[in-house]
């Protein structure tokens, strides 16, 4: 297939896909319009805030792609789908989060060939959506370093994250563990928020989404053991495709789940890294999630 994702490059995931999508044997590029704040580079970068405008370079680019994907949403709130239909496209919409949970689709976005989510968790909020899982390359990143007693976490947004739970717990989990640090990773570049994650003892994730994230996966990548709630019906989608090697915890119980992990041996600690690099590699293996995207849009394969 000949790709085109179009829209912001969140966490460089449409890069990954088109990297993924490229070493499969398609053509693939990514299209955004918007600086991406972690430095991200899109084939195709631009700085356009109009509509119109983000319209004209799309046309201009359409008789070399036959597969839109869209991040978000489409250019003018679905009803372009329709045109590049009628243009002969393959039209998919690829959601990660806030733009749909808890409000659902557009309405024209129902004529795209397939709607995909990030996470399962948007399942329920787009109802015959597949769950094409982030791909990771887990070759590109390097393997985790002890460096003291460091507890990570990214708070991208405090309230999503529920940080101030982790704050609270911290204060007193430090007077257990004097010697640990917490070390909230934000406002950095992308290369040097990496490196902090690498040397971390272990990463909390989100308390209140039920999911993990893309720090998560990249963390678990570099053998980083990673804790997180995650909620019920999430766990019953991965159990079906197998077990994640992640610590569970909850606002409720983080305390006493990171004086268990503090107190946890070296032994375990690397268990628990190696089980999560080895999902990661498996799960969330860009061959496969591409095999995931070409399905749900109908199997036609021509590079």
């Amino acid at each position: 297939m000949k790709f085109l994702h179009i829209g912001n490059n969140i966490c460089g995931i449409p890069n990954t896909f088109k990297r993924a999508e490229v070493e499969s044997g398609h053509n693939a590029k990514t299209l955004s319009f918007v600086p991406d704040l972690q430095g991200h580079i899109s084939d195709y970068d631009h700085n356009e805030p109009s509509r119109f405008g983000r319209f004209t370079i799309l046309l201009s680019l359409a008789s070399s792609y036959e597969t839109f994907i869209f991040t978000g949403d489409s250019l003018i709130w679905g009803l372009d789908i329709l045109l590049w239909k009628l243009l002969g496209k393959k039209v998919a919409i690829h959601y990660h989060g806030s733009e749909v949970r808890g409000k659902g689709p557009r309405f024209f976005h129902r004529f795209a060939d397939a709607l995909f989510v990030s996470t399962p968790d948007l399942l329920e909020s787009v109802p015959g959506a597949v769950w094409v899982p982030n791909p990771i390359f887990v070759e590109d990143y390097k393997q985790h370093y002890y460096s003291g007693l460091v507890i990570a976490h990214a708070p991208t947004d405090r309230e999503l994250k529920g940080t101030q739970y982790l704050v609270d717990a911290f204060e007193e989990v430090h007077k257990q563990f004097p010697t640990t640090t917490l070390d909230l990773i934000e406002g950095l570049p992308y290369p040097e928020a990496i490196e902090r994650y690498r040397k971390s003892t272990f990463l909390v994730d989100s308390l209140i989404m039920g999911i993990y994230g893309m720090v998560a996966l990249e963390c678990m990548a570099m053998r980083v053991p990673v804790m997180g709630y995650i909620a019920g019906n999430t766990k019953d989608i991965i159990s079906n495709s197998g077990y994640l090697p992640i610590w569970y915890t909850s606002k409720e119980t983080l305390k006493q789940d990171l004086i268990t992990a503090l107190s946890s041996s070296r032994t375990i600690m690397i268990q628990q890294a190696e089980e999560g690099h080895e999902y990661v590699k498996a799960f969330h293996n860009p061959k496969r999630c591409v095999e995931i995207i070409i399905e749900a849009l109908g199997g036609r394969i021509c590079t």
